[in-house]
């Protein structure tokens, strides 16, 4: 059970993340529920609870909390970001991608944002524009080794081999373990 003072939400909030991030998700929808009965008008508890749903595979679950998010904050760049990435994941790119721009109109340096935007891009084949996104991305963010990993794909689509050597081995010496690009140079 959880021991927090019931005005913590920050603390929920906390907890939950790192709950999320040791891969426990029913544990950390636990907190984000308990989170969210203290303020009901508050979209980032939903917002959380779609996450650890999604971490769950309870897509549909998900869908509906980062929804229900929206309906309170319909400018919420996280909730927008997390659902144009749901969307993406479950093969309706078209769909994620309006979300996923109104997100980068509203933080339009986020790296995430910025990531799952070229993904989805990609996936719909509008490779010239996600090859400019991957510019805005690897200038904001210069170390980003999946900006260049993005990059390599993105220059694939375009025959550009060479080029996309360079980039697939630029992300894989800023992060070595990402075997896609050690798969790709």
């Amino acid at each position: 059970a959880l021991h927090l003072k019931p005005d913590l939400g920050l603390g929920y909030r906390n907890l939950g993340k790192v709950l999320l991030d040791l891969q426990q998700p029913a544990e950390a929808l636990d907190v984000f529920a308990a989170w969210a009965q203290l303020d009901p008008q508050q979209p980032a508890p939903l917002n959380a609870i779609g996450m650890a749903r999604q971490a769950l595979g309870q897509l549909d679950l998900a869908h509906l909390a980062f929804e229900q998010a929206l309906s309170l904050d319909p400018q919420g760049v996280d909730t927008l970001n997390n659902l144009g990435n749901l969307l993406r994941l479950r093969n309706r790119p078209q769909e994620a991608l309006t979300y996923l721009r109104q997100a980068r109109t509203q933080n339009p340096d986020s790296e995430v944002t910025l990531g799952n935007l070229i993904q989805t891009l990609l996936s719909l084949g509008l490779v010239s524009e996600a090859l400019d996104t991957c510019n805005t991305l690897l200038n904001k963010y210069p170390q980003s080794a999946a900006g260049y990993l993005f990059k390599g794909h993105g220059l694939i689509y375009q025959a550009r081999i060479s080029e996309a050597q360079e980039a697939f081995a630029a992300s894989w010496h800023l992060d070595p373990t990402a075997t896609s690009a050690v798969a790709n140079a």
